[in-house]
């Protein structure tokens, strides 16, 4: 569903999009699934990940927004830890390389 740089991805962390929606209700994670590449962005204190490129055809943004941390265009998944205090992710290529250094985390 979204892409680095893709018309969705953009609306959604714009001021018209959920953006204002997640800074009133003190969201601190967005988890979307993606078929293409992965990505991380953080804007207003909202983390972004995008996580996927898991099996449709790689492609390459059309651009990238200037809240993203991270972007990669291979195969690949996240890795997530949860519990009551924080919440860790990273990014792995399908031959279990890690990309995202260092690893984000989340503290509540």
């Amino acid at each position: 569903m979204l892409a680095a740089g893709s018309p969705e991805l953009v609306y959604i962390i714009s001021e018209n999009g959920l953006a204002p929606v997640f800074k009133e209700n003190h969201v601190d994670v967005y988890l979307a699934g993606h078929d293409h590449d992965m990505e991380h962005l953080r804007k207003d204190g909202v983390e972004y990940v995008i996580c996927g490129a898991s099996g449709a055809e790689l492609r390459k943004p059309g651009r990238t927004q200037p809240e993203s941390i991270f972007h990669a265009t291979t195969y690949g998944f996240a890795e997530f830890t949860i519990d009551d205090q924080r919440l860790a992710f990273r990014f792995y290529d399908a031959d279990l390389h890690s990309l995202e250094d260092p690893e984000p985390v989340v503290r509540k």
